[in-house]
């Protein structure tokens, strides 16, 4: 059993700009799925000065966040919070496509690395592939995700009951926020800086101790 994916992508040009349409696949043998990605960088190698610059992020999955880079590097990290279940949480389940659309004023290359991290459904996060994805002219309607591949709405995922694991092997967590009695977040996060998890916590009332 192994962890595996592919992407391609096209990209149209708008003015002094590119919007870009990047598909990633799982084509994992097992029971591994894609709660992570990275586009235009690899995990576990050392991060470049250039790629893709002056990126807009415009469309992702559901419960997908899509972040650009800082200067001077150029790439995107792609990440969903748990939220229950793999398929309440949005992540890309074996055999699944999924879409990143975002704009970019550098022209597109003829290939460009890409990285994912997956979950094997075994409370354990951070199995990483990475590859190359190619660009082509025209990806076949039968490439994109289908409009029933996703159950779950946006509001939905935010609802969902998060169970309480006893343990996340590999994970590390810390609470953001919370000072003079406002709200706070805790964070998970796996070994390569994902987030997996975000659980909010109320504020906390005056005479109340965390």
């Amino acid at each position: 059993m192994a962890s595996s994916a592919k992407a391609t992508y096209f990209a149209t040009s708008e003015g002094g700009n590119f919007t870009y349409v990047f598909l990633i696949r799982n084509t994992s043998a097992g029971q591994f799925d894609i709660y992570a990605a990275m586009i235009a960088a690899q995990y576990g190698v050392p991060l470049l000065p250039g790629g893709l610059q002056n990126i807009v992020p415009i469309s992702a999955p559901p419960g997908w966040q899509l972040i650009p880079s800082t200067p001077p590097y150029g790439f995107l990290t792609g990440q969903t919070s748990f939220a229950g279940s793999p398929a309440a949480s949005g992540y890309i389940l074996p055999g699944e496509v999924e879409r990143f659309v975002f704009r970019s004023s550098t022209p597109p290359p003829e290939t460009l690395p890409f990285g994912c991290c997956f979950y094997n459904e075994n409370n354990e996060w951070g199995f990483a592939y990475d590859g190359t994805a190619e660009r082509v002219d025209c990806i076949p309607k039968s490439e994109f995700p289908r409009p029933w591949a996703r159950l779950y709405s946006t509001s939905e995922l935010s609802a969902a009951r998060v169970p309480q694991h006893t343990s996340m092997p590999g994970t590390t967590s810390r609470t953001i926020g919370g000072e003079d009695g406002t709200p706070s977040v805790n964070i998970t996060y796996d070994r390569f800086g994902n987030i997996i998890k975000m659980l909010p916590n109320p504020p906390i009332s005056p005479g109340r101790t965390k």
